[in-house]
């Protein structure tokens, strides 16, 4: 899993979105509730085996330059906006108005893994780290563990460390890719 904090990386991988086709997207934010949360980084992926965190609102003594939301619109925006690449993801609504939200509207919505673990088994929990189990076989860490409690208080997702935050949401988006390929057999 990868951290993007170059124009260039994030250019590379926009490119490979355009010539696949496709594109695993989702959202870390500051907040549960779409309409207020700030959109802190974008993971991506595009082949099974790789996964990409694009660190923008990471706040810490010591965080690293991040991209900023400007160079990400103007890279990563038209590759979203584009409705010939197909964008997969768990609870796309969310992510959809998020980006939206941030200038980044979604187009091309394929594949939602959250919706097909709902229609495949209603009664099933539906969380990504659930799905990933029953479906993968791929253990994966909750929110809750990614932002630990610190003097009793919880840390919000900007506080995370961006080496934490790629490999939790790397370790995300990677199998959301993966299970949308298993998915699409069942409520086919």
């Amino acid at each position: 899993f990868e951290a993007v904090t170059s124009a260039k990386a994030l250019e590379a991988i926009a490119k490979a979105a355009q010539k696949k086709g496709k594109l695993a997207v989702g959202v870390e934010t500051t907040a549960k509730a779409a309409m207020r949360a700030a959109l802190v980084g974008i993971s991506l992926a595009i082949e099974p085996g790789r996964g990409f965190y694009v660190p923008l609102l990471h706040r810490y003594i010591g965080a690293p330059k991040q991209l900023t939301l400007a160079e990400v619109k103007q890279i990563l925006g038209p590759v979203l906006a584009d409705p010939d690449i197909a964008k997969i993801g768990h609870d796309l609504k969310y992510v959809d108005v998020v980006l939206g939200r941030h200038g980044m509207p979604l187009r091309g919505i394929a594949f939602d893994t959250m919706m097909a673990s709902y229609l495949v088994d209603p009664e099933r929990i539906h969380d990504l780290p659930a799905l990933a189990k029953r479906e993968l076989d791929v253990d994966l860490p909750t929110f809750d563990q990614v932002t630990e409690k610190t003097r009793s208080k919880q840390l919000t997702f900007d506080q995370v460390s961006i080496e934490r935050a790629t490999e939790y949401a790397g370790a995300g988006i990677e199998p959301t890719l993966r299970a949308a390929e298993v998915l699409e057999t069942a409520v086919a």
